[in-house]
């Protein structure tokens, strides 16, 4: 019987999905849940819950995945030449201008 279940899931949302370009297609399939767990009990909406949030996380993972390809590497501060600084170091210059000694 579960075969039977599975291929009638199936060829259902082989028709629903083709629809999912529709500007309607959420408000449709929310509709369609909202009647399609009105007759069951809440421990059957909850596992129904806990399955659409395991989809909700794969969905999440993957496009994370993706994010991450998109990104090439990470951006670096420029640090100057190697052994240099970028001249926003205070320290290197060796100038002192507090003459206050020859004020006098």
């Amino acid at each position: 019987m579960p075969w039977v279940l599975e291929g009638a899931a199936e060829i259902v949302a082989r028709h629903v999905v083709e629809h999912g370009e529709s500007k309607h297609y959420k408000a449709f399939v929310k509709a369609l849940f909202k009647a399609a767990v009105e007759p069951l009990g809440s421990e059957e909406v909850k596992d129904l819950e806990t399955c659409l949030a395991g989809v909700r996380a794969d969905k999440i993972k993957k496009k994370k995945e993706e994010d991450a390809k998109k990104t090439t590497g990470k951006k670096n501060l420029n640090m100057g030449k190697k052994g240099l600084s970028a001249g926003l170091d205070d320290y290197v210059y060796e100038d002192n201008l507090d003459n206050d000694d020859d004020f006098m």
